[in-house]
């Protein structure tokens, strides 16, 4: 109640102000007297105390689920390009009792499929490539039923490749062509291309593979040099086949019986999973995302646009899930493999945006997300649901 109390005065005195700044002082109704300046002080001292009292809620929910020694998270909220929260929770490793920290690298699992379509659409933008491009022409011995398959299948995953997961599981040390070999040898589809949307971390591999083919450089020195250096994003590593080393970096756990055991999956396979990265690097990365410092907008539109329905109040885009509902847009994308189970969500239309990324195998995420925006937008939560 004193949250919503505190809400319901500040947005009533913000409202007050601005009638104040926009009528003569003698017809000023908020703090009689006061001038300009000390109202401005008032209202800043009222925010500041939102967003303190938010915080400490916050807080108090990560807290409660990432107490003693435990895995835990590192979060990120953003408002109008401030982070308006950030802290972690738990441990990074319990067995050297080393604890998370907001520049501690977690694997973003499939949220690394967002800097794959990033990659595809700066060659396209460089006129390399198409997205209706098909994919014969950047593979040979392709069954004929792939023969229709395009890079914009593989992007929206409706290309009917089935997933790798499915396939040979969740196996180490296999390369792309190795993946893609044993997919072509099984030559099936699950659905003709085009047809239908089902999720296909294949098909992101492959993209990664088409990267490196067009560029001439390998995944991770393309998005090194094109995307992790020019946003300064140096807790950012893509971990492939040649396996570099990570300095503070969370390793991945189950829950069980007796406590927790590692659950950590280093894949050598790119595109669809393989980077690891901090919040804070995040941070940067979202803020690029308002710019034209990587693509032009309109590029960056069509990642952002609902190409294909997902399921019934979900879209997908190029790399990122699509949520419209009651006039607002959330894009976003989780990452679960193994312990590592994260969420990114951005809402431009509001210019927030939240980061969790977890090393406890927590799976309720979509419960933090609600409960984060009631606590900062209370106005649009009940509206976009999560």
């Amino acid at each position: 109640m004193k949250k919503q109390l505190l809400i319901i005065f500040f947005c009533f005195t913000v409202l007050l102000f601005e009638q104040f700044l926009d009528s003569p002082p003698d017809n000023a109704v908020l703090l009689p007297g006061k001038s300009p300046e000390e109202i401005t002080a008032r209202t800043d001292s009222l925010t500041n105390l939102f967003y303190r009292e938010a915080s400490e809620e916050v807080d108090r929910l990560f807290d409660n689920m990432f107490y003693g020694r435990r895995p835990g998270a590192s979060l990120m909220i953003i408002q109008n390009g401030v982070v308006i929260h950030k802290n972690a929770y738990g441990y990074s490793n319990i067995r050297s009792r080393t604890k998370n920290n907001t520049e501690t690298k977690f694997n973003l699992a499939s949220i690394s499929k967002q800097f794959t379509s990033m990659g595809i659409m700066m060659l396209r933008d460089e006129g390399k490539l198409s997205f209706g491009d098909k994919i014969t022409e950047y593979f040979d011995g392709l069954p004929v039923r792939w023969h229709s398959i395009t890079i914009k299948h593989l992007l929206t995953h409706t290309s009917g490749i089935p997933d790798r997961f499915y396939v040979i599981g969740y196996a180490e040390g296999w390369s792309n062509k190795q993946i893609l070999d044993r997919l072509v040898k099984n030559g099936v589809l699950d659905f003709s291309p085009g047809r239908r949307f089902k999720y296909s971390n294949s098909g992101y591999n492959l993209l990664s593979m088409i990267i490196e083919k067009v560029s001439g450089k390998s995944y991770r020195r393309f998005l090194d040099e094109n995307v992790f250096d020019k946003l300064n994003m140096s807790d950012t590593i893509v971990f492939d086949e040649t396996k570099p080393d990570m300095d503070n970096r969370a390793i991945a756990y189950a829950r069980t019986r007796r406590g927790y055991r590692s659950n950590d999956f280093m894949l050598t396979t790119t595109g669809s999973s393989g980077i690891f990265s901090s919040v804070e690097d995040l941070y940067k990365w979202d803020q690029a995302l308002y710019t034209e410092d990587l693509i032009s907008t309109t590029t960056l539109d069509e990642a952002f646009y609902p190409h294909q329905r997902s399921w019934s109040r979900e879209y997908y885009g190029y790399g990122w899930r699509i949520r419209q509902q009651n006039g607002i847009k959330a894009v976003y994308h989780t990452g679960t493999l193994g312990g590592s189970s994260n969420i990114y969500i951005r809402i431009p239309g509001e210019n927030f945006s939240i980061m969790i990324l977890s090393n406890s195998g927590y799976r309720s995420r979509y419960q933090l997300v609600r409960k984060i925006l009631d606590i900062y937008l209370p106005h649009i939560a009940e509206d976009l649901q999560f």
